[in-house]
C-alpha cells in the first residue's frame, strides 16, 4: 500500500514538473517575441508609417461601391424569364461585354460599366407556396417538418417560380446614379412575348370595364322601371307585388357585384401595367467598408508580417548552416 502511494506521489510530481516546464517555455516564448520587437523597433515603426501612408492614398484613390435592393413582383408568370435575364446580365457584366451593355442603356467609362453585379432571390412565403403548389391539407404537417430541416429548399430552383415577390440586389460603381436602377428594370422587362401578353391582357381588362359600365346603365334603367308606381284598382296602402320586389333586390345585388368587379379590374390594371412591378423605392447607397477593407490597417500589418517572415527565414537558414557545419 505504501509503495502504491509512493508511485502516485511520483506520478503527480512528474505531472506538476511538466506543467511548470511548459509554463516556463511559454514565458520564454513571450519574452523572445518582446525582444524581437524591441530589437527591430525602428524598422517596425518605419514599416507602420510607410504602410499607413500608402494605405491612406490607396483609400483615397479607391472608388466606393454602391448597392440597392429592389423588391419586385413579376406579372404574367415572368419569373423564369426574369431569373434568366438576371443571369445573362450578370454574365455580361463579368465578361465586360461593352457592346451588350451599351445597347441596353448602361453607361461605360474608363473604369468599366456602372453596373458591377446583380443577384436575385425569392422572398420566401410559405402561404404562397402552399396555395400555388396545392399541397394536400393532410400532408401539411409532413411538409412543414421537411422544410423546417431544409430551409434552403424553399429558395431553391424547385420553388422560386411559386413566390409572388422577389428581391434583386444590384451593385454599382461610384459613378452610377438611381437611373441605373431604372435601366435594370427596363432590361428585365424587355421581352417581346411578354409585352404582347401584357397588351392583350390590358385590352381584355379595359374591354371588360367598358362592358360592365354598359351593364350598369342597363341595370339602372331596369331599376327605374321597377320603382315606377303601377296602376291598380286597389288602394296603394294594400298594393303588394312580391315578384317586383324580388326583381329589384336581384338587380341591386347584381349592380353591387358589377361595381365590385370593376374596382377589382381597375386595381388589376394598376398592378399589371408593368411586367416587372417595383414594390419599394430603392436608392443607391455607398457600401460601408469593413475593417479588413481598410488599406491603412491591412498594408502595415502585411509589411510587418512580411518582415517577420524574412527574418525568421534568415534565422532558420543560419541555424541549418551551423547544423551542417557541425556535422562536417
Amino acid at each position: 500500500m505504501s509503495d502504491q502511494q509512493y508511485n502516485d506521489e511520483i506520478d503527480l510530481g512528474v505531472v506538476f514538473q511538466k506543467i511548470k516546464d511548459g509554463f516556463k517555455q511559454f514565458l520564454i516564448f513571450i519574452y523572445s517575441i518582446i525582444q524581437f520587437f524591441l530589437k527591430y523597433a525602428i524598422v517596425i515603426i518605419v514599416l507602420l508609417i510607410v504602410g499607413a501612408v500608402i494605405g491612406y492614398f490607396l483609400n483615397k484613390q479607391a472608388e466606393p461601391v454602391k448597392e440597392a435592393t429592389l423588391v419586385v413582383h413579376n406579372n404574367y408568370d415572368a419569373t423564369s424569364y426574369v431569373y434568366s435575364a438576371v443571369e445573362l446580365l450578370n454574365r455580361k457584366v463579368a465578361e465586360r461585354d461593352s457592346v451588350f451593355l451599351v445597347e441596353n442603356g448602361f453607361k461605360l467609362d474608363e473604369n468599366g460599366a456602372d453596373l458591377l453585379g446583380i443577384k436575385i432571390s425569392p422572398i420566401v412565403n410559405v402561404v404562397d407556396l402552399i396555395s400555388r403548389t396545392q399541397v394536400d391539407p393532410r400532408s401539411l404537417e409532413a411538409f412543414f417538418n421537411e422544410i423546417k430541416y431544409e430551409e434552403d429548399l424553399l429558395s431553391s430552383e424547385a420553388f422560386y417560380t411559386e413566390y409572388q415577390k422577389h428581391k434583386i440586389k444590384i451593385t454599382t460603381s461610384s459613378s452610377a446614379s438611381n437611373q441605373t436602377i431604372k435601366r435594370v428594370i427596363e432590361f428585365l422587362g424587355n421581352n417581346a412575348h411578354l409585352k404582347k401578353l401584357r397588351t392583350s391582357y390590358l385590352d381584355d381588362i379595359n374591354a371588360r370595364i367598358v362592358e360592365n359600365k354598359v351593364i350598369l346603365k342597363q341595370i339602372d334603367t331596369l331599376i327605374k322601371r321597377v320603382k315606377t308606381p303601377q296602376t291598380s284598382s286597389l288602394p296603394s296602402s294594400i298594393y303588394i307585388d312580391s315578384q317586383e320586389d324580388a326583381q329589384l333586390n336581384d338587380l341591386i345585388l347584381t349592380k353591387r357585384e358589377v361595381i365590385k368587379e370593376n374596382e377589382s379590374l381597375r386595381s388589376a390594371l394598376i398592378r399589371s401595367d408593368d411586367i416587372i412591378l417595383l414594390l419599394n423605392n430603392p436608392k443607391l447607397t455607398v457600401v460601408k467598408q469593413g475593417l479588413l477593407a481598410n488599406k491603412m490597417i491591412i498594408l502595415p500589418v502585411l509589411l510587418i508580417g512580411l518582415f517577420v517572415a524574412v527574418v525568421l527565414c534568415i534565422r532558420f537558414y543560419t541555424y541549418l548552416k551551423k547544423l551542417s557545419q557541425s556535422h562536417e
